[in-house]
């Protein structure tokens, strides 16, 4: 409510394969990539967005101090995704960026920019295995942990379990290379789920 960003969707959709990779996204970066899944239309075929700096900011922020959050933003969300996959008993591992340019205007205060094409069947056309999040409530969620967790909970809502999620595995979804962060259960209880 009250967001400046034009054109937004009431609901965002994205790949369980993207939700359930290793991602790390402090609170800015994650209210950046949730309000640009917002801009993307299902029927459309564009990956660009544009999103007003005091959605993403909020509005206590303003002038160089807002610019140097989205700035750093920025460089951390065109940093590649990695993806570990085993095939035959081999590591691989994939190294992706989720969007090919962000570009702040501060005369204009847009933070514009396209995800990368490649992961285009990600991001529009989802035919199944994807997960939809009403963005309203995504964007209600003040930390970056709660969203990360809000998504992956969400892929799993119409799923059976078929084995309980591992506390690494989590901990490698939620801080990707960082996944050592917290590696006591204790301490990641009190600082990211509580």
């Amino acid at each position: 409510k009250g967001l400046q960003t034009a054109k937004l969707n009431e609901v965002a959709f994205l790949s369980n394969t993207i939700i359930r990779s290793p991602l790390y996204l402090n609170n800015t970066e994650a209210r950046l990539f949730a309000l640009a899944l917002g801009c993307l239309h299902q029927k459309e075929d564009s990956l660009s967005f544009s999103v007003h700096f005091n959605d993403i900011t909020g509005k206590t922020r303003n002038g160089g101090s807002q610019y140097t959050i989205l700035h750093e933003a920025r460089a951390r969300l065109t940093q590649p995704l990695i993806n570990h996959t085993k095939s035959q008993g081999k590591r691989r591992s994939d190294a992706i960026p989720l969007f090919t340019i962000i570009t702040l205007d501060e005369g204009a205060s847009l933070v514009t920019g396209q995800f990368n094409p490649i992961l285009k069947e990600y991001l529009l056309g989802l035919a199944g295995k994807f997960t939809t999040v009403e963005l309203e409530l995504l964007l209600m969620l003040k930390s970056a942990h709660s969203q990360r967790l809000f998504w992956i909970l969400r892929s799993y809502h119409n799923q059976a379990w078929q084995e309980p999620l591992s506390f690494e595995q989590l901990r490698e979804w939620l801080f990707g290379e960082n996944s050592d962060l917290y590696p006591l259960w204790n301490d990641f209880n009190r600082y990211v789920l509580k």
